[in-house]
């Protein structure tokens, strides 16, 4: 599981001392970092105060409340024109992001959600589900879907989540959800990649599933065609860590000895 405490680090909620002092008063000038400074202590002694989570189990009500109400404060770097202030807010934007996907509840809203639009590009049910690509590789499928699905997607959230969840996915929010949902991620350890994850983790579920059944299952045509599919889709997903080739290798034996559909 991703630690809080890295992703802080590097995104920047803890750019203070000498950090703060080289890069804003060198880049923005003295006046404005002493602005900032001055306008915005109370979101600098927030994240001081706050003691960071290190896994799901950790982060509390108590520790929600805490990060939602740092991040709350962080609107005074609205203020500012300084490229630097606005790069600084950015990533500050970012952390603050990955903890509202954290937390337990949009996390098992959001996994469901993709799970859900997965399986209804083959079902029958009659759903908006199965008129967007939510779940697509593809990222300009992706993108497409969820501007043009954004109802869709609300209404789900709506059905099926807390109003906490709803709430959150107001207009800025969900345009920051979309851009974290088609954009690269330069590390593993970042909203944009834990957004991958859950958009994924259906998949992973049912791919290691279906390789421990595979040997009682070689003569069910649909189980087999339906699992060739998942094992590209799953192969498909932007995995950080080792075992992709084990999954490419597992995706080529598939396609070549067991049978395809007629």
């Amino acid at each position: 599981m991703v630690h809080l405490s890295r992703l802080l680090l590097l995104s920047g909620l803890l750019y203070l001392g000498s950090a703060v002092e080289y890069n804003i008063n060198d880049k923005c000038g003295f006046w404005t970092a002493t602005k900032l400074l001055v306008q915005c202590r109370s979101a600098f002694y927030n994240v001081l105060s706050m003691e960071v989570p290190k896994t799901v189990q950790q982060f509390s009500e108590k520790k929600k409340a805490e990060y939602r109400q740092f991040c709350e404060t962080t609107s005074c770097y609205n203020n500012f024109e300084c490229e630097e202030i606005k790069r600084w807010k950015r990533d500050i934007d970012e952390s603050c992001e990955f903890v509202s996907y954290w937390d337990s509840d949009t996390t098992l809203c959001l996994k469901s959600f993709f799970r859900k639009a997965y399986w209804a590009q083959s079902s029958e049910e009659n759903s908006c589900l199965r008129e967007y690509s939510f779940s697509d590789n593809d990222v300009n499928k992706r993108r497409e879907a969820f501007t043009n699905g954004k109802l869709c997607f609300i209404k789900y959230v709506r059905d099926h989540c807390t109003s906490t969840i709803l709430d959150y996915f107001n207009y800025d929010n969900y345009n920051r959800f979309i851009e974290s949902l088609v954009s690269p991620f330069k590390t593993c350890e970042s909203a944009k990649k834990y957004l991958d994850g859950l958009r994924c983790n259906h998949l992973m579920n049912e791919y290691n599933n279906r390789v421990n059944i595979l040997d009682g299952q070689q003569s069910n045509v649909t189980f087999v065609t339906e699992f060739r599919k998942i094992c590209r889709d799953y192969e498909g997903c932007r995995l950080c860590g080792s075992g992709f080739e084990s999954i490419t290798r597992n995706c080529e034996i598939l396609e070549t000895q067991y049978p395809r559909s007629t």
